[in-house]
Parts: C-alpha cells; sequence; structure tokens
C-alpha cells in the first residue's frame, strides 16, 4: 500500500514539475513576444517619427521658398518706385553741368516711372505678402508703401524738389526701405534677429503738402511738425 502511494505521490510531483516547468516556459515566452512587439511598436514609431520630422522640414523648405519668391517680388515691385523718387531727389542736389530747372527738364525726359502702375503691382504682391509674410516684412512694406505715397502728394504735377540737401521725406524712403531689406533678410536667415530693427514703427499718415516742400519746412517724414 505504502508502495502504491509512494508511486502516486511521485507522479504527482512529477506532474507537478513538469505543469511548473511549462508554466515558466510560457510566461517566458509570453515576456518574449511581449517585449519583441513592445520594441516593433516603438521602432515603427521612430520610424513614424523621423517620416513625420522630414515632412516637417520639406514644408518648411516649401513655405521659405515660396516666402523668398514673394518677398523678392516684393522687392522687385518696390525697386523702380523706390529709384524713381531718389532721381527726382538728385534733381534738387548741386549739379556741376546744369542748373536744377535743367536737371528737372532731363529728369522728366528720361523718366519712364509709370506711378499708377507702380502702386497696382505693389498693392497686388502685398496682398501675397499678408497671406504668407510675417508680421514684420508686412509692417516695413505697408510703412515703405506710405511714405512714398507722402513723396507722391508733395511731386504733384511734376514739381521739382527743393534746392539743397536731400529732403527729410527722401532720407525717411531710404530709411524704410534699408528697414524692409534687413526685415526680410531676418524673414529667410540671412541675418540674425540682432541685425534686424528691434521695433517696427506703426504706419501713421502723412501730411505734407506741395507747400511744405517748396518752402523747405523743418518736419520730420511721418508727417508731424518737427
Amino acid at each position: 500500500m505504502s508502495d502504491t502511494w509512494s508511486y502516486v505521490i511521485g507522479a504527482a510531483v512529477t506532474a507537478g514539475g513538469l505543469l511548473f516547468n511549462q508554466w515558466r516556459s510560457d510566461r517566458r515566452e509570453s515576456r518574449r513576444l511581449s517585449d519583441e512587439r513592445r520594441r516593433e511598436v516603438e521602432r515603427w514609431d521612430r520610424d513614424r517619427e523621423r517620416e513625420r520630422e522630414l515632412w516637417r522640414r520639406e514644408d518648411k523648405l516649401r513655405w521659405l521658398d515660396r516666402r523668398q519668391e514673394v518677398y523678392k517680388a516684393l522687392l522687385h515691385a518696390f525697386e523702380p518706385w523706390v529709384s524713381d523718387v531718389r532721381s527726382w531727389s538728385a534733381v534738387g542736389l548741386p549739379h556741376s553741368t546744369m542748373d536744377q530747372d535743367q536737371a528737372h527738364k532731363r529728369y522728366l525726359e528720361q523718366r519712364t516711372f509709370d506711378f499708377q502702375e507702380s502702386m497696382a503691382h505693389v498693392g497686388s504682391v502685398l496682398a501675397e505678402v499678408a497671406l504668407i509674410g510675417s508680421d514684420g516684412v508686412r509692417t516695413c512694406a505697408q510703412g515703405l508703401m506710405a511714405q512714398l505715397f507722402a513723396v507722391e502728394m508733395f511731386r504733384s504735377g511734376d514739381v521739382p524738389p527743393p534746392e539743397g540737401q536731400k529732403h527729410p521725406i527722401v532720407e525717411e524712403v531710404d530709411r524704410r526701405y534699408d528697414r524692409l531689406l534687413k526685415r526680410v533678410r531676418h524673414d529667410i536667415a540671412v541675418a540674425s534677429l540682432a541685425d534686424a530693427d528691434a521695433v517696427v514703427e506703426p504706419v501713421r499718415s502723412t501730411t505734407f503738402t506741395p507747400s511744405d516742400l517748396a518752402h523747405g519746412r523743418n518736419q520730420s517724414p511721418t508727417g508731424t511738425a518737427g
């Protein structure tokens, strides 16, 4: 009888050991499969993140390329207007070979600038800048356009500039054009933030009149009394 129980107990212990070993083996296999799935998910997440980062970089480059195109078009639109204002202003500077009347007549004969055409061109490009340009570039461009309008108010009817040094209203055109260039360079990472002006002045209305220019009144280029 005792041998029978010993046999039964031994068989039970053996079976229990086999079951326990199988359970441990199953657990190890389950952990291994779980670890593999986790590593696979992590690997998939890393791949997806790399893809997303690549897409973000490509989108950023496309966006930057588009901005560069719009900014280039903006500067190209302003250039004839600014150039004509500078040529007009130079008429008032001392000339060694001709007086001011002769210089102004020559300027009008050689002039190819069309105010209405240039204004329409700048306006259309500004509409694109409003969509994808930065606030700084848009504000600088609006400020420059306002100052160019002020010059047009002065020289309405082909009025010559006053004789002597460059008038403050034209100096302000130069200053605002330079500021726009700095902002554009900063936006496309050609210049650092420190190289660009830290403060952008709000656009203010200009109230110059042709008589102010003719008499050379000492007024600031933004239209307030100096």
